[in-house]
């Protein structure tokens, strides 16, 4: 009940005192007409929550203190009744953002949008949505819980790098890549994958083939990095957390910046590995890796990734999140150590 449902209350209460000691029967006629009235408000009220479902559909590239456009369905599976007046809060909290619905016509979907800010990286279960109306007259108020189970996996920070220290580096591996230069030569056709540029795609030979096919380019030269991620924990440091989430910011960093400038980029840590490759479904794949990534338990020494082998001809980009590695060099061969706050432009 709602502050001005207590004070119709009180007024019923004062009648029907007054109606006991005066007897009239005028005042017994109002007091059930004001009675009618609240159990009107009460029954409509909680009808207009009845058979109502809502979901959310999950943001995508959604980033670490950033925010989010939500998509929010909210559908009324009566016959008959439309749904008034519901506010529909993300969680529990009346602090929390959320969307007020005008109304639901039956058997109809009203769509809302909100933004939601998520401070934290990884898988985050979103809270229980809570519907509340007032319908129709403002005195009683009801509210749905629902758990529609929707989850947001949020992408590291991807912030502005100094690059040239990329290029301050020795050397760089090389690797052959198909050449996106638009007067590169023609080497033959293949079948289309999802993820690849619409701009080569032969639509004359998917005609006459009834498949879609791709024109392969010749190969040129392009350089490729590797990026490790040491995620060993450091449990007697308190800023261990924020350390991480740097080093991890970092590396999502660098591996953005060097795939827009067309390198090759795999990412080695103890609990994933993702190869070299190109693009923008291969960057979508690192963030994910990144996203999910969580500290490993110590260990006394570096972590040494036994697969790096395989990309023997790349620069080796080595992002720590224990500061005591920071000064004493790459523990791979050929490697340059990164301090993850000395990354990112001013």
């Amino acid at each position: 009940m709602r502050g001005l449902g207590y004070g119709f209350a009180l007024i019923s209460a004062l009648l029907l005192l007054a109606a006991w000691n005066t007897g009239a029967n005028i005042a017994y006629i109002i007091f059930g007409g004001l009675m009618s009235f609240l159990l009107l408000s009460f029954f409509l009220c909680r009808r207009s929550l009845y058979k109502l479902t809502a979901e959310r559909e999950p943001p995508a590239n959604v980033h670490r203190d950033h925010e989010a456009l939500i998509t929010l369905r909210v559908t009324n599976h009566k016959s008959l009744l439309p749904a008034v007046g519901v506010r529909v809060v993300d969680g529990n909290s009346a602090e929390s953002t959320g969307a007020y619905l005008v109304g639901i016509p039956a058997r109809s979907t009203a769509l809302a949008h909100f933004r939601e800010r998520f401070p934290k990286r990884g898988l985050i279960a979103l809270p229980p949505l809570t519907l509340t109306t007032t319908f129709p007259f403002g005195l009683l108020e009801s509210s749905l819980t629902l758990d529609d189970g929707c989850e947001v996996l949020v992408y590291p920070q991807v912030r502005p790098v100094k690059t040239p220290m990329v290029h301050r580096q020795e050397a760089m591996g090389a690797t052959p890549t198909a050449s996106r230069q638009s007067d590169a030569e023609f080497h033959s056709l293949r079948e289309y994958v999802p993820g690849d540029d619409t701009r080569y795609i032969s639509w004359r030979n998917s005609a006459r083939l009834g498949s879609l096919v791709v024109k392969e380019l010749e190969k040129e030269i392009a350089h490729g990095v590797s990026i490790v991620l040491d995620t060993r924990s450091l449990p007697e440091d308190p800023g261990f957390e924020e350390l991480f989430e740097e080093a991890v910011d970092a590396a999502a960093s660098l591996s953005i910046d060097l795939l827009e400038q067309d390198y090759q980029v795999a990412l080695f840590m103890p609990s994933a590995h993702v190869p070299a490759g190109q693009g923008r479904l291969h960057a979508q794949r690192i963030l994910d890796a990144l996203a999910r990534v969580e500290p490993d338990p110590p260990s006394a020494g570096p972590y040494l990734p036994s697969t790096l082998s395989t990309a023997n001809s790349s620069a080796i980009m080595y992002v720590s999140p224990d500061p005591t590695q920071w000064n004493q060099g790459c523990p791979l061969p050929g490697g340059h150590m990164i301090h993850p706050r000395e990354v990112f432009r001013a």
